[in-house]
């Protein structure tokens, strides 16, 4: 499996609004990752499962996701795989303060 045309179409997935999909794809990347790389993948895993919860009513379980993705993206760099890290780590802390109703998104560099 190529990594940056799958990580791609994640990225694509989550920012117009497909949660489940995104993680699916990053699911499968995250199998075969080792190291920071993993890690990353596993937080975004997290955030998409998290706002996949939100969007079908699980407030509580989408707070747990989003607070454990946090955790593992404190971890990483404010860039990492062409992503802007920092900006999600903001999306993250907002939707937890009370889901503030933003749409997330992951800027491309």
């Amino acid at each position: 499996m190529e990594f940056a045309p799958v990580f791609r179409r994640a990225v694509d997935e989550f920012n117009a609004g497909h949660f489940h999909e995104a993680h699916e794809l990053w699911e499968r990347l995250w199998n075969e990752a080792e190291g920071d790389e993993r890690r990353l993948l596993q937080a975004l895993v997290q955030a998409a499962v998290g706002f996949h919860k939100a969007e079908i009513g699980v407030p509580n379980g989408a707070r747990k996701l989003w607070t454990s993705a946090l955790r593992l993206l404190d971890a990483t760099g404010d860039a990492e795989l062409g992503i802007d890290v920092a900006k999600l780590r903001e999306t993250l802390r907002r939707s937890l303060s009370a889901f503030a109703g933003e749409t997330p998104r992951i800027e491309r560099f």
